[in-house]
């Protein structure tokens, strides 16, 4: 839990980003683990990883045309769920 202590539906955006790459690459086991330490609930995570994924599909839609951009965000999820199979 950050510093604050403060309720996680009251964190700023880096600290849901935060959670959101951190517990990307872990198991169901380790992710309840990774939830009741930081005083999480399981919508809370997903919800904020759907937002991740949502804003970074919309800067895939205002983009230019040109050539294929990097996508850090998208790319860092895919990569950790690949490694958690």
């Amino acid at each position: 839990m950050p510093a604050t202590q403060k309720d996680p539906e009251d964190w700023g955006s880096s600290e849901k980003f935060t959670v959101v790459l951190e517990s990307a690459g872990l198991n169901s086991t380790e992710l309840g683990a990774y939830r009741r330490e930081r005083g999480l609930f399981a919508e809370q995570a997903v919800r904020w990883r759907q937002a991740a994924q949502d804003a970074n599909a919309q800067t895939l839609l205002t983009q230019r045309s040109g050539p294929p951009q990097r996508h850090p965000i998208r790319d860092a999820i895919s990569a950790s769920q690949r490694r958690s199979r």
